[in-house]
């Protein structure tokens, strides 16, 4: 009998293996929001025309990059647009009408919404060990700060300040795995995270936030859903 328990514990093992891989990639690579924060009372009785994404911010200190200094200053601006791309896109295809606004440019006046921001760390992290080992070895790591402006008065008014935090955390690697084809899958999958999946994520539960708020005033377009973001600490 137990040999028979045995046989079958040991069939089902490869299956085992694959449902945590996919519980760490659904659940142990992501950006969940924090500390929001809400500013006046909401007055607006219409949706904004546009909003407008600035770059965000990108200091030195804050991004941990194994490459030489020109080369960690141009990933900095690139990243900075790219979260800015990916926020106007998710925002034209899930909101409303958006622009990058380039952030040297005077800003405009009228019914418009602003985003614009800062990274608060960026992590590049150990393609390698996240391969091999993972459980949060080599992990990559974005942290944001996020405002939002209402630019239809005299000067921008503060409406929401929150951050996002997120990465690839605690995923299993290679080295956790019972067999040779989920050991190969499970490395596969964790050479192609890094920095850019985190912007990509980032920008998905700014763009959350902005839809929850738009709902919460009763000013979302009546043909988009809402979506809410993850929230930190919180399930789901």
């Amino acid at each position: 009998m137990d040999s028979v328990v045995e046989a079958q514990v040991a069939k089902g093992l490869p299956f085992l293996a694959l449902f945590v891989l996919l519980l760490g990639l659904t659940g142990c690579a992501s950006v969940s929001t924090h500390s929001l924060e809400r500013f006046g009372e909401p007055t607006r009785k219409i949706a904004p025309e546009i909003i407008y994404v600035h770059g965000f911010d990108a200091p030195a200190d804050v991004f941990r990059v194994d490459r030489p200094e020109d080369d960690a200053a141009l990933l900095r601006e690139e990243e900075s647009q790219r979260l800015a791309r990916n926020i106007v896109w998710r925002l034209r295809d899930r909101i409303l009408p958006s622009s990058i606004l380039p952030n040297n440019e005077e800003l405009p006046r009228g019914n418009y919404w602003l985003v614009t921001g800062k990274f608060v760390r960026v992590n590049q992290g150990s393609r390698a060990l996240r391969m091999v080992i993972g459980f949060g070895a080599g992990g990559t790591k974005v942290e944001t700060e996020v405002e939002v402006f209402d630019l239809s008065g005299a000067v921008p008014e503060l409406v929401m300040r929150f951050r996002t935090t997120g990465g690839s955390n605690a995923q299993p690697g290679a080295i956790a795995n019972t067999s040779w084809w989920s050991a190969g899958l499970s490395g596969a999958s964790l050479a192609f995270t890094g920095i850019r999946f985190d912007i990509a994520r980032t920008s998905r539960e700014i763009t959350a936030s902005l839809s929850q708020e738009l709902a919460s005033q009763g000013i979302l377009p009546s043909d988009k859903r809402a979506t809410r973001p993850k929230q930190l600490g919180k399930w789901p």
